[in-house]
């Protein structure tokens, strides 16, 4: 969890806070949710989780990559081409690199 309000833009010592339930707000810069990379951070991290737990991606961050995709972003097109390799991410064929050769 740490990690993830982290890459939303938050200090580790409010993460920590936010964490110990003794925060509830801040005056932390977060960076937009569907910035491209904080969209990659996300989905690297919860694929990590994924993998070691036997989980799916959460569909949130899924829908977030795919959105990045689509508009064009080469950094979340990589990481939803090794994701749909490793089983954990479906993604349409018009949106994956083969489509385009």
């Amino acid at each position: 969890m740490q990690t993830v309000l982290e890459l939303l833009g938050h200090s580790p010592e409010c993460a920590r806070l936010a964490r110990a339930g003794l925060v509830t707000s801040c005056n932390c810069h977060l960076k937009a949710a569907d910035d491209p990379a904080v969209v990659v951070g996300l989905a690297v991290h919860f694929a990590r989780s994924a993998l070691m737990h036997g989980v799916p991606l959460p569909a949130s961050v899924a829908e977030q990559l795919t959105k990045a995709v689509e508009a064009g972003d080469s950094a979340c097109r990589s990481v939803a081409e090794w994701l749909a390799d490793l089983g954990l991410l479906v993604l349409a064929p018009h949106l994956s690199a083969e489509a385009g050769r």
